[in-house]
Formats: C-alpha cells, sequence, structure tokens
C-alpha cells in the first residue's frame, strides 16, 4: 500500500465507553482529518462479548487497514490479535497498574492481583504495534518500568469533547468569588487538600464548589473532613449533573481546580478537566510533581495555569487567593489558556496526530 492516496479506512475497536472523552475526540478527529472511521463495539457482559465482536468484525475483516483498540481496551488488544493481523493501535491512556492499582487499588480483594495485572499489561503491550498514552512522560514509564521498546509509544493528549465543554459568552460569573472541582474522588486527586484549604480560606469571600464521586476509604475520608469542619463556604455534589448544567456551573465559577495529592500516578497524568477549562477559558489551578511531569507538556505556570506544590494546602490556599485578589491574572491565564487549546488540543488537531500514527503503520503517503 505504499505510496497509496486513498482515506486511510480504521477500525475502531472493542468494549471502549462511545461517551468516553478521549474515544469521542479521536473519532471525530480521524473523521475530519479524511479517514473512514468503521466502528466494532460491543459492550455485553461475560464472554458474549468476544462472540459479538468476533461476528461483527468478521463481517468488516476486509474493509479497513488499520484497527484501534479504543479505550479502555487491555483486556481486548490479545482477543484483536486473534481475529486480525493488520495493524494494531492500542489506545492505552495509561498502565492497567496504574488504573487499576495505582488510583483505585481496584483489586485488591483478588489474590495474587500485581501479578494479573502486570500481566494484562504485558499482554496489551506485545500483542499491539502502536500504543497511544496521554503524556510524553507516560511514555518515559513505559519504557523504563514495562520494557516497552523505544518509539513503540506515542504519546497524544485526551482533548476535550468540544460540544459540551466550550466558553459560552452567555454564562455569566458568580458573584462571589467560586472555586470549582469536578471529577472522581480518586487518590490522586488530593481532595483532602481542597477542604483543608477551603478552611484557611474560610472567612475570605470565597467559596468552593465540588461535584464528584467515588467510593471507598477516600470518600469515606471525605465525609468525615465534612463533617467535622461543618465548612460554610464548601458545597459537595455527589452525583453526575447533566453536561450543560455542568458547563454553566463551571463556566460561573472563577477558577478550576486540578489534582492536588502527592502521588505518582500525577507526574504522568492530565485529567479532563485540564483541558476542559482551558477550552472554557477557564483559569486552572493544579499540582506539579517534578520539573518534567506530564502536565507541564500542556500548562506553564503563570501563563495559562498557576501550579501549587503537591499535598500543600497553605500553597493551594495562597494560589487561589492570589486569583481571588488579581483580575488581570485571571484574564491572563483564561485568554492565554483558550488559545493554547485551540492550537493544540482540539479533536482536529488531535485526530490529526492519530492519523498520522496509523499512516506511519501502513506506509501511506498522503495526497
Amino acid at each position: 500500500m505504499n505510496g497509496q492516496t486513498r482515506p486511510l479506512r480504521i477500525c475502531y475497536f472493542g468494549i471502549y465507553d462511545p461517551e468516553f472523552c478521549r474515544n469521542n475526540v479521536y473519532r471525530k478527529g480521524l473523521i475530519e482529518n479524511g479517514a473512514t472511521v468503521i466502528e466494532c463495539n460491543d459492550r455485553s457482559r461475560g464472554l458474549k462479548k468476544y462472540f459479538h465482536l468476533f461476528q461483527k468484525h468478521w463481517r468488516i475483516r476486509n474493509d479497513y487497514d488499520v484497527m484501534i483498540v479504543g479505550y479502555p481496551g487491555y483486556i481486548m488488544v490479545p482477543f484483536a490479535r486473534l481475529i486480525t493481523r493488520k495493524p494494531i493501535i492500542f489506545d492505552a491512556l495509561c498502565s492497567f497498574y496504574e488504573a487499576q492499582i495505582i488510583s483505585r487499588d481496584a483489586y485488591a480483594g483478588i489474590p495474587f492481583r500485581i501479578t494479573y495485572v502486570r500481566f494484562v499489561d504485558w499482554m496489551a503491550n506485545t500483542f499491539s504495534d502502536k500504543i497511544l498514552v496521554e503524556t510524553d512522560a507516560q511514555r518515559r514509564y513505559y519504557e523504563k518500568e514495562l520494557s516497552v521498546r523505544e518509539g513503540k509509544c506515542v504519546p497524544v493528549f485526551i482533548g476535550v469533547d468540544e460540544e459540551s465543554f466550550f466558553y459560552d459568552p452567555q454564562v455569566k460569573k458568580n458573584k462571589e468569588f467560586t472555586v470549582f472541582f469536578r471529577g472522581r474522588l480518586t487518590i490522586e486527586a488530593g481532595f483532602r487538600h481542597i477542604i483543608e484549604a477551603a478552611r484557611l480560606l474560610e472567612n475570605e469571600p470565597i467559596i468552593f464548589k465540588a461535584v464528584g464521586f467515588g467510593f471507598g476509604p477516600v470518600v469515606e475520608d471525605i465525609k468525615m473532613r465534612l463533617e467535622q469542619y461543618n465548612l460554610k463556604n464548601f458545597t459537595l455534589v455527589e452525583h453526575q449533573m447533566p453536561i450543560d448544567e455542568l458547563r454553566c456551573a463551571m463556566g460561573a465559577s472563577q477558577v478550576s481546580l486540578g489534582q492536588f495529592e502527592d502521588n505518582e500516578r500525577i507526574s504522568r497524568t492530565i485529567p479532563h478537566k485540564a483541558f476542559e477549562s482551558l477550552a472554557m477559558r477557564l483559569p486552572y489551578i493544579t499540582a506539579r510533581m517534578s520539573e518534567n511531569a506530564g502536565i507541564t507538556e500542556l500548562c506553564i505556570d503563570k501563563e495559562n495555569c498557576v501550579f501549587v506544590k503537591p499535598a500543600d494546602p497553605v500553597d493551594l490556599a495562597e494560589k487561589i487567593k492570589l486569583l481571588a485578589n488579581d483580575a488581570k491574572l485571571q484574564a491572563n491565564l483564561a485568554e492565554r489558556g483558550f488559545e493554547t487549546h485551540q492550537s493544540r488540543f482540539t479533536s482536529r488537531v488531535l485526530g490529526g496526530e492519530v492519523l498520522a500514527v496509523a499512516e506511519e503503520l501502513m506506509g501511506v503517503r498522503r495526497a
């Protein structure tokens, strides 16, 4: 197919969540860049999904050039390799170990859980031709810790669902300075530090609003702290808002919060809300673990975001207060953040990067 100029045909395969931002952005971006996307998706329980996927794939087996195993797809890559000899791009985002053990410890009740999780990672990495990861810091982790050969992992950012999260000038800002958190209450979110910062700012004209959900000891600790402190400036909404309502709540706020725990995963990850905040012209505050942490690939301190020390509620409170008292800095962060999104993180830009990976595998030359 060397020298081919017709549009590349991509099979988007697996048990991926079609509504998950990363899958949405890449599928849309591939189409915007001229590729044909053929979806082969099934989310049935148990073994049924393998049977259904085999049937669906059999009908399109001759209709595509490259397969992308969508996120999450760790257990799908070996199955995909069994049913196709065509190039496979595995959209990992991060390792299975990070997703299940470091962030959630979801396999805590399974004997030899670390061995099982590591084996799933090895299978997925071995049977794919290219691996998409979320940051260059994640690429380095794969090469060093998971022994993936140099050049196999390609960093492509998550991006944002531009139909759900966008700047809406008709949404008016709250009169009272509002600090907004949205997302899962995971370990790396460092939500306890946000609560402590709110406690330090209790006498300031600043309010905190959080929309999040989670489970286990992390959430139990959060509820205990909120009950103990009885903060008048803090509201936690423990359910998922409709997207339009969530976007308006974010847009009416003055600041968006990221991740704050002193956790190794933070050094490699960039959460969805970082991209959402930039796309919505919303100043973003988050922790930076090191000079070459993943977030530094997206943000520059005091230019399009504000960095704080990890696990440091005092520093977080000081930076929030800084923004509350500096309208010019707020405006500059918002505008430069939006410019960063428009130039680097739209679906068209990110879809083009994914398409380039597929084209490299196929030896395709664009017309």
